[in-house]
């Protein structure tokens, strides 16, 4: 079933499904039907479904510390997908617009990325065991206050603000930088251990970066519009970087189905 997807679910076809979403969104209704009717969130669906379907059917990489970054990176997947499940059900289910939803959709960005980062330490700080550790754990304490946190502002919406003269903004600004930084490093650190990962890490970061740059149009959504932004290109723009992000992260995962070597070999003893 994996190589089902691999085969119709490429570069070319998820570049023209990011293409044609682009295009529609910016064309259809003057620009506004995407926005006004919260498809450009339903459309976010369509990305989750292929994140499901990827966890169901991935590519053993044979090797037990991997997989332990491989299957954080799956989890991450579903995290990012998810919080724009609860963005679509707090926007157009429970008539939320404030603050809270757009920070909350920051936290669960924060989240999958230090998951990240923890399933990387496993593999990565092989040579380096205590302070693979100490990143281990505090990566586990900020994935349990950002879902405190998460918890709280569901049930209490109007409790932060993300306006110019809030501080939660740049704070927010400040741990993406800290926690993109700390996870590129460590999937550097495999990239260069084991170069037979090169493809599945390279799809990775360039997913990552993608998503922590798409959550800024949403913290930073007060800035746009003084900047004279319309409020909906900075849903669009946060929304496509999203897409486009997951659509990284898909063909990551396509990239260990071709890793080669003894991984193919045992791919083949295990097959038969």
């Amino acid at each position: 079933m994996a190589n089902t997807f691999d085969r119709f679910l490429n570069a070319y076809s998820l570049l023209i499904i990011n293409l044609l979403i682009i295009v529609l969104a910016l064309t259809v209704g003057g620009g506004l039907y995407f926005f006004e009717t919260g498809l450009i969130h339903l459309i976010a669906l369509i990305f989750i479904a292929l994140a499901v379907l990827r966890i169901i059917y991935h590519h053993y990489t044979y090797d037990p510390i991997l997989e332990k970054f491989v299957h954080a990176s799956l989890f991450a997947l579903i995290v990012f997908a998810g919080s724009h499940i609860i963005e679509y059900i707090s926007m157009m289910f429970l008539n939320r617009y404030q603050d809270a939803v757009f920070a909350n959709v920051g936290n669960f960005y924060l989240i999958g990325t230090f998951s990240i980062i923890i399933g990387a330490t496993y593999f990565s700080g092989i040579n380096h065991r205590t302070y693979a550790s100490f990143l281990r754990m505090l990566s586990y304490a900020f994935i349990a206050g950002f879902f405190l946190f998460s918890v709280f502002l569901f049930a209490n919406d109007r409790a932060i603000g993300l306006e110019v003269e809030d501080p939660a903004p740049f704070l927010y600004a400040l741990m993406l930088v800290i926690a993109g930084v700390l996870a590129v490093i460590e999937i550097v650190k495999i990239r260069r251990l084991t170069p037979i990962m090169h493809g599945f890490t390279t799809y990775l970061l360039g997913g990552l970066v993608l998503l922590l740059i798409a959550i800024l149009p949403n913290i930073f959504y007060d800035f746009l519009a003084i900047a004279g932004v319309p409020s909906y290109m900075s849903i669009y723009s946060s929304h496509f970087l999203f897409y486009a992000a997951l659509s990284l992260f898909f063909l990551a995962f396509k990239k260990l189905s071709y890793m080669g070597g003894v991984y193919e070999d045992l791919k083949a003893v295990d097959v038969h």
